[in-house]
């Protein structure tokens, strides 16, 4: 995920759509189905990683990947940051993580991040590649 987000902020690959998952499960003793098999009720098998702790996951990830964007220089530069998806994202700040909370603070970072390029707009009010052109486009009447 971090080497994905210095890609889409280099302004290397202006072509290219970055998205980042910081998404996933962690394997919890106390969730047998994240680390072992089972066979429910009706004789189908489930593989092991059927489910996690998802919000033990994030309390890591969303903290590390944090503090990689705010060490990356990303306020220097205009290029946008992908998209990243996170699973779990909080309203207010989590007091009992070490350092900045990361699923309080990266949405508002990458938010903000987007207003500081020129993003293409198309002039005649219909979206699209901001070319000006209206081919293509629906006329009324």
């Amino acid at each position: 995920a971090e080497k994905t987000f210095d890609m889409a902020i280099s302004g290397s690959y202006p072509n290219y759509i970055f998205i980042n998952s910081l998404c996933g499960y962690l394997v919890d003793k106390s969730i047998a189905t994240s680390y072992k098999r089972y066979l429910d009720g009706e004789r189908t098998y489930t593989p092991g990683g059927g489910a996690g702790n998802i919000k033990a996951l994030a309390d890591k990830i969303n903290v590390s990947f944090y503090q990689h964007v705010l060490s990356s220089g990303y306020e220097q530069k205009t290029g946008p940051t992908g998209i990243v998806m996170m699973d779990y994202v909080s309203n207010t700040p989590n007091t009992n993580v070490d350092e900045f909370d990361g699923s309080y603070y990266l949405p508002g970072v990458i938010i903000a991040n987007n207003f500081k390029g020129n993003l293409p707009t198309n002039p005649n009010g219909g979206g699209g590649s901001g070319s000006g052109s209206d081919e293509g486009d629906e006329e009324e009447g």
